[in-house]
């Protein structure tokens, strides 16, 4: 759910194709994306954080993520 809420956030809404992955800039806070796709925050958090650790995003401050090119090379952007 998580990870379609990114693919939905990014290019061309609001985010950006950069060299090393996508940067997308959040339009709602956490607590925004949580109530979007019928979550908890607590939840949405959690994920992110699972993501971070596996090297497959960059949290960047509370509103950008950079999506690395790994989580693009296993399928949520395959037209990166």
């Amino acid at each position: 759910m998580v990870g379609g809420v990114l693919k939905e956030f990014g290019p061309p809404k609001f985010g950006k194709k950069l060299g090393e992955g996508i940067m997308i800039t959040l339009p709602v806070s956490r607590e925004g994306v949580a109530n979007y796709i019928g979550l908890t925050r607590e939840s949405v958090s959690k994920t992110l954080s699972q993501l971070q650790e596996e090297g497959r995003i960059e949290m960047i401050g509370n509103k950008k993520i950079l999506l690395k090119k790994r989580l693009i090379r296993l399928g949520i952007y395959n037209d990166f």
